[in-house]
């Protein structure tokens, strides 16, 4: 039987070389550099130079970590994937139904709220360059180093799983469905369809014109979907 002084002994964090937190670090500046030139110009606008400016390294250090400038918006989905499942686990816990997916759309209605250009832009990269096409580089999962420097307040930020965005939506539905937040009828596959059509569609026809809307269209229209779903 392990001694109290056992039992109060933390776990060792896992070593990352100094190496690898440079690279996390550089990737993670170069993102939010592009993030905030995207509050005032397109992707298209933005250049590969500019980007290095801000972060003060070279072009060909850039290409390093993106092959191509685009990647950028494939990497931002990755790291909020992350950072939305975090916030929702820690406001919700991680057996959260109906609040699990509410607190998602106002966690990301917040930050697109703050960032209006960045939804149009992912819609738009993932209509013209859809994951099949994406290079390998651009598509592989993020390094335990990244997650780190991404969500250093996570405790468990090495054991998180990187979840697309259905699946996302596909536990909690369930969770509420077995809670009878939902009724048993509930087709959960049609449910998540109906949350991507939120998620997507409000900022789409919010974009930039009315981006402080988005946080609260985007609870009016889960109000509506959860409301036809109990009416079915």
């Amino acid at each position: 039987m392990p001694s109290a002084l056992d039992m109060n002994v933390a776990e060792p964090k896992p070593q990352i070389s100094l190496r690898e937190r440079k690279f996390a670090k550089t990737k993670l500046a170069l993102l939010q550099a592009a993030l905030k030139r995207l509050q005032t110009k397109s992707m298209s606008d933005v250049t590969v130079k500019e980007l290095c400016e801000d972060v003060q390294v070279s072009e060909a250090t850039f290409f390093n970590y993106f092959p191509k400038k685009d990647d950028l918006l494939h990497y931002f989905i990755q790291i909020w994937t992350l950072e939305v499942l975090y916030s929702a686990r820690e406001a919700t816990g991680p057996e959260g139904g109906l609040a699990f997916v509410e607190h998602v759309f106002d966690f990301t209605g917040r930050k697109l709220a703050d960032h209006p250009r960045l939804m149009l832009e992912i819609i738009s990269h993932m209509a013209l360059d859809p994951p099949p096409s994406r290079c390998e580089a651009g598509s592989r999962m993020l390094s335990l180093a990244e997650r780190m420097q991404a969500l250093p307040d996570c405790r468990d930020v090495e054991c998180m799983q990187q979840l697309k965005l259905p699946d996302l939506f596909h536990p909690p539905l369930e969770r509420a469905v077995q809670r009878g937040e939902l009724p048993a009828s509930v087709d959960v596959e049609a449910a998540v369809f109906g949350l991507l059509s939120i998620f997507f569609g409000v900022p789409l026809l919010l974009g930039c014109r009315e981006p402080k809307r988005i946080p609260a269209m985007y609870q009016q229209q889960l109000k509506l979907l959860w409301a036809g779903l109990r009416a079915t």
